[in-house]
């Protein structure tokens, strides 16, 4: 996604992890949001940076397969990507396809985003589709 909103995504945890977080967190405004996803088992150290970021009015999408975990409390909006089946891979495609379906509609509403992609996809699509009738 970085490419289409020409880094203005940020990784707030990166390989530092939840210390580097609440760094960013300092950093961020009332305009930024910061989305938050998590499966059962969010650490304490995510949601004291959630409580941070509520205390700068920071703007938080929560994405989560259940709504009874502590951070849904904190989030401006949620998103449930729920598995039909309750097997280890399928629980975290749910998850995946709701991020995907953003990041495509994201990068869709904005103009130079949705221009790449369509150049992107003229010049792959050749390599994808064969046409048998010829």
């Amino acid at each position: 996604m970085k490419p289409f909103i020409f880094n203005k995504i940020k990784d707030i945890t990166g390989i530092c992890g939840i210390a580097r977080a609440f760094l960013r967190v300092s950093m961020l405004g009332e305009n930024d949001l910061i989305i938050a996803i998590c499966l059962p088992g969010c650490s304490k150290g995510i949601i004291e940076l959630l409580i941070q970021a509520k205390e700068k009015n920071i703007k938080i999408l929560a994405i989560t397969d259940c709504l009874s975990l502590p951070m849904v409390a904190f989030a401006d909006v949620t998103l449930l990507a729920i598995a039909q089946y309750n097997i280890l891979y399928t629980i975290n495609m749910a998850m995946f396809a709701l991020i995907e379906s953003l990041t495509t509609a994201l990068a869709i509403k904005i103009k130079k985003s949705a221009d790449y992609l369509t150049k992107q996809t003229d010049y792959l699509l050749p390599y994808f589709y064969f046409n048998t009738e010829e």
